[in-house]
């Protein structure tokens, strides 16, 4: 029997100094069959670049990236 997919959305903005550190302890969960969904809200620090970087190596995440902040409630509500 398969195990059902978990969706986990991780809304995010400026997060580079705390970004690679939480997605690793979230990659590194022992239930496998889940999506990681990211919506960055405009980020003007690293933050697009290490998700694209963790994007590369793990298929089980999904970047979204919206060009300007929109204010965290529309940040949660994907395109």
């Amino acid at each position: 029997m398969s195990q059902p997919l978990v969706s986990i959305g991780m809304p995010i903005f400026d997060a580079e100094q705390y970004l690679a550190s939480a997605l690793r302890a979230i990659l590194a969960q022992d239930y496998p069959n889940f999506e990681l969904i990211i919506s960055d809200n405009g980020s003007k620090d690293g933050t697009k670049e290490i998700c694209l970087e963790f994007q590369k190596t793990d298929s089980r995440i999904r970047y979204i990236r919206h060009p300007k902040n929109l204010g965290a409630s529309k940040n949660f509500a994907l395109p």
